[in-house]
């Protein structure tokens, strides 16, 4: 199509030579959307010990809380409002607990003590994973199946390299976890 483009544009302006310039540009964040990062983080953290796995779990409970409870508001009409990153983060842990506003169904499947909830603005209760309460069983099954949610058909794309970032990324959890945002560009 370029190729038929350039001849056409040379046609015109009558000389035989054509010139093409091809560029490809890949994205680091459309890296991190790609399964395969998905699939890095998951082999990856088969390989942690149970020492780095207690760090890395305090250090994201951390993480996750302040990402998803500091961005959260109450809009005009009574409507729960997130950032972006709230948002996928919290569609993330719908698709894996099958709801982000219900400790008691988070814990039904984790565990007591596995979840914590904060009441946002006196009208929408908002629910997550406490990941270093879990037992240690649950954790591996809780965390890889989180982690292999972001394949599921449904999430998206741009929400997904936001989610890897949030909790992977040098300044959050990604040092604990010894594999950074950075590192899975770097694949």
């Amino acid at each position: 199509m370029i190729e038929n483009a350039a001849k056409a544009q040379a046609k015109i302006e009558q000389s035989g030579d054509v010139t093409i310039l091809v560029g490809i540009s890949v994205q680091g964040d459309s890296i991190l959307s790609n399964p395969r990062s998905v699939d890095a983080v998951t082999e990856h953290y088969k390989t942690l010990n149970d020492e780095q796995k207690a760090e890395f779990f305090e250090v994201l409970d951390r993480v996750l809380s302040n990402k998803v409870f500091s961005s959260l508001l109450i809009d005009k009409d009574g409507g729960l409002k997130k950032t972006d990153e709230a948002r996928h983060i919290l569609n993330l842990i719908d698709e894996t607990f099958g709801t982000f506003t219900n400790v008691a169904t988070i814990e039904a499947q984790t565990g007591n003590l596995t979840a914590t909830s904060r009441n946002i603005g006196g009208k929408q209760t908002v629910a997550i994973p406490v990941f270093s309460q879990m037992s240690k069983e649950m954790q591996d099954e809780a965390f890889l199946e989180m982690i292999q949610s972001m394949k599921a058909e449904g999430m998206s794309i741009r929400g997904n390299s936001m989610i890897l970032n949030a909790l992977l990324n040098q300044d959050a959890a990604g040092k604990e976890f010894g594999m950074t945002t950075s590192m899975i560009k770097n694949l």
